[in-house]
């Protein structure tokens, strides 16, 4: 797997909004109709609490990622 550059600023703003959408669909876990839309539209993909949860440790790989090739501190 390759590699794509980015700067500090650009990897702070993909780890903010993997963050905010983390704790977006994770409040949408467990909901009925999040869960039927979900089902609908993605058959046999992640449910919305697995996709929080993977969005949450995206977010966080990203963070290490930058704080080790940047000058970002992990949030």
């Amino acid at each position: 797997m390759g590699s794509v550059p980015l700067d500090a600023m650009d990897a702070e703003e993909i780890i903010d909004l993997l963050e905010h959408a983390a704790v977006v669909i994770g409040q949408l876990a467990g909901q009925q109709m999040a869960e039927l839309v979900n089902a609908e539209h993605a058959p046999g993909e992640r449910s919305p609490a697995e996709l929080s949860i993977d969005l949450a440790l995206a977010a966080a790989d990203l963070s290490d990622a930058a704080a080790e090739h940047t000058a970002l501190t992990p949030s």
